[in-house]
Order: C-alpha cells, then structure tokens, then sequence
C-alpha cells in the first residue's frame, strides 16, 4: 500500500458493528476455520480481526482536515435526505465470495434484501457528499477473510479442483461450502449468524496502515433524524435489540 501524504489521513465511511455482532463475526469465524474447505485453505486465507470488523460504506482515500471536515458538513446534510428513516436491523442472510483470475479474493457476509436496500440508501448520500454519482452499484457486505495465491495460482487452482470433487464426510454441507470457491462472484450460500444490532448512525473513520495491520480511529459519528426520534421514543435508546448479546446458533450438521 501507498503511504499516506503528509498531512492526510486514510478515511473511509462505515457502520460499526455493535458489540453482540462483533461476537458473531467472532463466532461464524471460528466455526469456519475448522470446516471444509476453509480449513484446507487455511494457508492460503488471513481471516479478519473481528475486533476490528465493520461494514464499509465507502472508502475514501487519503483527505486532509479541512476537506474531512467539509465531508461531514456535507454528509450532514445529504442524511437529512433519509427523513423519517427508523433504525434498522442489520440482518445477515449469505456467505459469499469475490473471485479475482478464477480464484476466490474474499469470503464475505452478506446481508438480507430489506438490509440492503435501506444500506444502498444510505451509501447513496455518502456517494454524494463525496461527490461521486454514477459508480457500480454497491453490495454491502461484511469481510470475513481474504485469499493469497500469489505466485502459486495453478497450485491453488488444483486444491481448488480437488476441493470440488472430494467426497469426505461433511455430507450436504461439505458440498454445499464448496459451492463458495466455484468461481462466481455473489452470494453463494444461505447463511444467517444471528446478528442482533440496527443501522441508526454511520461513523467517518480514520484507518492507518501497519505491519500489525490496520487501525482505526472513529473521527465524526452522524445520525439522521429518523434515527434520533427513534431514540427519544424509545427508552434507552440502545443501538442493539433485545437479548443482543446472545451468540449465534452453531450452524446444522
């Protein structure tokens, strides 16, 4: 990655995870690591830090103060577009992946149809206030891991081959993992992991690069006023449903 220009900082927006979705993510991730064929990818796949897990919006590259802040006076206003917009849930449905040369890049979570929708709006007055329109539609979805076959390509592609066609004893559910490195892009596999939290602020954030990997800083949290009625209605107001710090239920044999 390039360093970042003197003066800038790295920034990107997203949803933060509430504290019972990180420990799903959590979860979902150690469920995954032993099961077919992620384990036998397993040196080929860096899985995420659920820690640090969250769900891009839009990433906005290397931005000085003064035009960080002027992307939160103009996103300020473009959220007031949502109106009346309640909190939603940020509802999981599907375990996909994104394919780069016939091979599997990132293993990702992505979310219900109801979900997207209201994201896709809200990623619509971020598009604006950053000034780009006109782009590929966005897929909201939650990264759970990214693949490296660099430099070993044809030996990932025949693991990939034999990933296919081997039997095992997983049953339905080996073959039905394996449908998720069949080289297509998209949603694979029906997948729900239980998350719990709602979608009612979206957070400017701050992202540095490292060995250790990636840091990040939340620099502006902005709500629209659906989000804050909903909150005064509400006692409490809390970002996360009821009984949100249950996990998810362990995925049928």
């Amino acid at each position: 990655s390039s360093l970042v220009m003197k003066g800038k900082k790295r920034i990107f927006v997203c949803v933060e995870l509430s504290d019972s979705d990180v420990d799903a993510v959590a979860r979902t991730i150690e469920l995954l690591q032993c099961q077919h064929p992620w384990k036998q990818l397993r040196n080929h796949t860096r899985w995420v830090n659920p820690r640090s897990s969250h769900l891009t919006l839009r990433f906005l590259g290397d931005m000085g103060d003064e035009e960080i802040e002027t992307l939160r006076s103009k996103l300020d206003l473009e959220l007031a577009a949502l109106g009346n917009l309640e909190p939603f849930p940020l509802a999981a449905a599907s375990l996909g992946t994104f394919q780069r040369k016939g091979l599997p890049s990132v293993l990702w979570l992505g979310l219900t149809n109801e979900t997207t929708k209201k994201l896709q709006m809200v990623e619509r007055c971020v598009r604006r206030a950053a000034g780009g329109e006109g782009e590929e539609r966005f897929s909201p979805h939650i990264t759970l891991a990214r693949f490296s076959f660099k430099g070993r390509e044809q030996d990932g592609r025949t693991l990939l081959r034999k990933l296919r066609t081997s039997s095992g004893e997983g049953g339905q559910q080996q073959e039905d993992f394996s449908k998720l490195i069949s080289g297509k892009d998209g949603a694979i596999l029906d997948y729900d992991v239980g998350l719990m939290g709602v979608v009612d602020r979206v957070c400017i954030m701050q992202s540095e690069l490292s060995r250790e990997g990636a840091k990040y800083t939340p620099l502006h949290i902005l709500r629209w006023k659906g989000a804050a009625d909903a909150d005064g209605r509400e006692a409490g107001g809390g970002r996360e449903a009821a009984a949100s710090s249950s996990l998810p239920p362990t995925p049928p044999d």
